[in-house]
């Protein structure tokens, strides 16, 4: 059962820091498993709004006495303006990135004490969460205005100066409710999502218009699309150009970290962001550890089970076994 706590020392040093959006479903659960497994009465959280219309702010409120401070701020923006809105608004001199539609585990509580205790200086990043040094989220200008990919941004900008470390430990369930075509009735608003996503991709990628036109192999409707798409990501300025970067960047900061707990896909970052596959794949990845899935599924078989473990089944929209 969780308790209220006690908000008591000044000195600020861990924030909490996440962006949300119509995640009603499963916000409660995240918010939960979060305070079950982290310190939060020592903690600031800290939230950007991309002004849910589900009530998604107002449960989230319900939880602050759970933490020594809490802000709420309401803004139309991506997930990378809503990171950095809420880096920005936090105290910290850590940086807990966190998802609301994503389920925490005992993983994750050993994973907070593992980076306190052997890489404070470092950046660390996990299947499903991440912690950042304040000075190092300074040092390379926070998160851009990315809607997908702006983690994988800023983490390549500090694999630059050598200041991140990977880790296939999974900290937590992404649920990722509402990020599935079946949830948005609209097909213009599908097919705006799915600009924006092939935006992102470019803009990582700095894909020529020539690379679009031989990707798709002359199909006039998708090099159009992909077209359009470059020209969108030729306004974003200051994002990562991981095609200049080495491609054993990932593997070479690679750590195992000696807590027990599921593991990932290895390569699922270097293989997301720097091959030379076409962009409009027959596979995707599942959205937990990484593994490829077939387009009509979101999760492999294994982290099916790992779902049916932690009573889950329910909030990742799978029937009950």
């Amino acid at each position: 059962m969780l308790r209220a706590v006690t908000k008591t020392r000044d000195a600020q040093l861990y924030s909490i820091c996440t962006t949300t959006y119509n995640c009603v479903q499963v916000v409660e659960k995240s918010l939960r498993s979060i305070i079950e497994n982290a310190n939060t009465s020592e903690m600031e959280f800290v939230v950007c709004d991309s002004e849910s219309s589900d009530g998604t702010p107002q449960i989230i409120a319900k939880f602050s006495k759970f933490f020594r401070k809490m802000k709420i701020t309401s803004r139309k923006s991506t997930r990378g303006e809503g990171r950095q809105i809420a880096f920005l608004n936090s105290t910290g001199q850590y940086i807990i990135r966190v998802d609301l539609d994503t389920i925490y585990n005992r993983s994750w509580r050993e994973f907070l004490k593992w980076h306190a205790e052997n890489l404070p200086t470092f950046a660390i990043e996990t299947y499903g969460s991440g912690i950042f040094p304040r000075k190092l989220v300074q040092a390379v200008g926070g998160w851009k205005g990315l809607n997908t990919a702006e983690d994988v941004d800023l983490c390549f900008k500090l694999a630059r100066i050598g200041r991140i470390k990977w880790s296939t430990l999974i900290t937590g369930y992404n649920l990722a409710l509402l990020r599935t075509w079946e949830k948005i009735p609209s097909w213009a608003e599908r097919w705006r999502r799915e600009l924006v996503l092939f935006r992102d991709f470019m803009a990582i990628h700095m894909i020529t218009l020539r690379q679009c036109v031989i990707q798709q192999r002359y199909n006039p409707f998708l090099t159009l699309f992909d077209l359009i798409a470059r020209i969108y990501a030729s306004t974003m300025p200051g994002i990562v150009n991981v095609r200049e970067l080495n491609r054993d960047i990932v593997d070479s900061n690679m750590i195992e970290l000696p807590i027990e707990g599921y593991r990932g896909r290895e390569s699922w970052w270097r293989w997301d962001f720097l091959s030379d596959t076409s962009i409009h794949s027959q596979v995707k990845d599942c959205i937990i550890c990484g593994y490829p899935v077939c387009l009509s599924e979101k999760y492999c078989p294994k982290c099916v089970s790992i779902l049916k473990e932690e009573n889950l089944l329910q909030e990742a929209g799978l029937p009950p076994s």
